[in-house]
């Protein structure tokens, strides 16, 4: 009997494991989707680099919270709700992060730039300084 609980078990965490890795894939965008889709009244722009990082460009009308700052989990309850966050980062783990943490706090629509602003100007894509 505990040998088939445990089997049970380890297929149970195994199922579970599968779903969320298919819920982040369905979050992670390519350059080109991430591009097509960011634009419009119902979409917020989130760049969430280091202000130095941002010093080198960033992409057209993106607002910018650091996420590796103090200022982070006190501001970005003033991100808008009704509105679909496109979050990106310098390679994409940051922004996952990001991604993570504000679903977890509420925020429905998130999406994340898959490779992060790397891809984007590897991509031959226009930052703004």
């Amino acid at each position: 009997m505990r040998k088939i609980t445990n089997i049970l078990l380890i297929v149970s965490i195994c199922i579970l494991g599968c779903q969320e890795k298919k819920a982040q894939k369905e979050s992670d965008l390519s350059v080109s989707e991430f591009e097509s889709q960011m634009v419009g009244e119902n979409s917020f722009l989130l760049d969430v680099r280091t202000p130095d990082e941002v010093a080198a460009g960033k992409i057209k009308g993106a607002s910018v919270l650091n996420i590796m700052g103090p200022e982070f989990e006190k501001e970005y309850m003033y991100l808008p709700k009704n509105k679909t966050l496109y979050v990106y980062c310098r390679s994409g783990n940051r922004s996952r992060k990001a991604l993570q943490f504000l679903k977890e706090h509420g925020f429905d629509s998130v999406y994340h730039l898959d490779g992060g602003i790397k891809a984007w100007v590897k991509e031959g894509k226009e930052l703004e300084k």
